[in-house]
């Protein structure tokens, strides 16, 4: 049962980060959706989509556990959105501003995700381990092509 309840809180913390991936998305969407910027718009709901599958996988496993859905998000996200409005109304170029937050958000997401990885492979939790390194790998494309972006505009 111990077992079960640590699982569960870290998926909750990985359905937790999607959560504020798939918000950061949506707000990175609004900030663009005014610029006209269509190609940016149409990448980041590709990513919020990207998270909201890698979501259902985890709801998945954790209602196998038991668990209840998490639909919440972090307190640092809430404020981060809020940072998103300020800096790109500050920032000569919406696009880059936009660009430079989105990659702040995929670096956080990498980060975040690679703990809860190596808490699930130290406590044996190869299911979770498998499907975390999985969606990491998935992941680890787009934040290599908000990168890109990113730096073309610099």
């Amino acid at each position: 049962m111990e077992k079960n309840l640590q699982q569960i809180e870290l998926l909750s913390q990985a359905i937790t980060i999607n959560n504020d991936r798939v918000a950061g998305y949506q707000k990175a969407i609004e900030l663009v959706q005014e610029q006209h910027l269509r190609e940016l718009q149409n990448l980041f709901q590709q990513y919020a989509d990207q998270s909201a599958e890698f979501i259902a996988q985890l709801n998945s496993l954790l209602n196998q556990l038991g668990g209840e859905q998490v639909d919440g998000t972090k307190f640092s996200g809430k404020i981060f959105r809020i940072w998103m409005d300020v800096k790109t109304s500050l920032s000569t170029s919406t696009m880059q501003a936009v660009l430079e937050l989105c990659e702040k958000g995929e670096d956080e997401f990498k980060h975040s995700y690679k703990q809860i990885h190596e808490l699930a492979a130290v406590q044996h939790y190869t299911d979770l381990a498998a499907l975390l390194i999985h969606q990491l790998s998935v992941h680890q494309a787009a934040h290599e092509h908000i990168k890109v972006l990113r730096d073309q505009q610099a």
